[in-house]
């Protein structure tokens, strides 16, 4: 890979179902995910040129749950917050025990993977 031209790494798949499992759909949702930009990153240390090599990910089309928006009023990109539970200890219960993780999912609301 080092050798070839590479501009981007767009990342667009991704799991949807609604009653994946919590360890599935960490597997398949984050650790893909973070391999894939591990990647773009080892790709970019070993780059000689002045361009880097960007890293584009792309969700599906569940993330806003049952709000809809239209095409001249679409719905605002934003990020959830996960206040008071740490992401990185939500992955690691998602791919454990899960006790921290479906708590997390109870308390904010989440009634699906």
């Amino acid at each position: 890979l080092f050798e070839m031209d590479i501009s981007h790494v767009f990342h667009c798949a991704a799991a949807v179902s609604f009653s994946q499992p919590l360890e599935d759909a960490a597997v398949s949702n984050i650790t893909s995910t973070l391999q894939l930009f591990q990647m773009t990153q080892r790709l970019n240390s070993g780059n000689t040129k002045d361009a880097r090599v960007k890293f584009v990910y792309i969700s599906t089309a569940f993330v806003h749950g049952g709000n809809t928006g239209t095409s001249s009023e679409p719905l605002d990109e934003e990020l959830f917050s996960l206040h008071p539970y740490d992401p990185v200890e939500l992955y690691k219960s998602m791919l454990g025990s899960q006790s921290y993780a479906s708590a997390a999912m109870a308390k904010l609301g989440f009634p699906n993977t």
